[in-house]
């Protein structure tokens, strides 16, 4: 089998520097008062990641034959059902404004069990013992499901802090630096970042040096 194609190496590093930027542009708008108000230095680095982890990893991984088709299904029914949750949640941020944090933890659910549903197709693929890459690919599936459930948390204490105010004109849609009532959360999440970013960060060198 083929390694790893070049386009998707490409769209790792330029996705990579891309939300970098993004993530630092958007943490500088939000704190001078952008819609949805100021964000928390570690919720400005999970944006990014997620969309990272999400929109880009699960796509290559999902899209690139250097996997076996049955390993790539979960990734690419992730990246599918996120793509298309970006579309609408965009739209109920920045047109109607009545997003609300139960929609995305219902959606997390959702993507979690399919991914469940679809890695049932995995014991064939991987029978006769992993290669470097499959077995990568086991690690990212830990992650990305660990994710999921990390953002359900994030979403839910969020919820329960800020109630229905993440709708309309000034909603509230972050956790930022200075509020007592997001300790716990901009906490959480920094553990978060780390102990999810270390092993995606590996698992990227592995696929661009493969």
């Amino acid at each position: 089998m083929d390694g790893p194609h070049l386009l998707g190496k490409v769209a790792l590093v330029v996705a990579a520097a891309g939300l970098t930027a993004f993530g630092v542009r958007f943490y500088r708008r939000q704190k001078a008062g952008a819609l949805g108000g100021a964000i928390s230095m570690p919720k400005a680095f999970w944006l990014p990641f997620a969309i990272y982890l999400w929109f880009v990893v699960a796509g290559v991984m999902g899209l690139d034959p250097a996997l076996p088709s049955s390993v790539r299904a979960p990734f690419l029914a992730l990246a599918v059902s996120m793509w298309l949750r970006g579309a609408i949640e965009m739209v109920m941020l920045y047109g109607t404004k009545n997003w609300k944090p139960p929609y995305g933890i219902a959606h997390d659910l959702f993507t979690i069990g399919l991914m469940l549903v679809v890695t049932g197709l995995w014991p064939p693929a991987i029978a006769g013992g992993p290669t470097l890459l499959v077995g990568g690919a086991l690690v990212m599936w830990v992650v990305m499901v660990a994710s999921l459930v990390l953002e359900i948390v994030h979403a839910r204490t969020f919820f329960l802090v800020v109630g229905p105010r993440t709708m309309g004109d000034a909603g509230i849609w972050f956790a930022d630096d200075e509020d007592p009532r997001f300790l716990a959360i901009n906490r959480r999440t920094r553990l978060g970042n780390i102990a999810l970013g270390l092993p995606t960060a590996l698992w990227v060198l592995l696929w661009l040096v493969s």
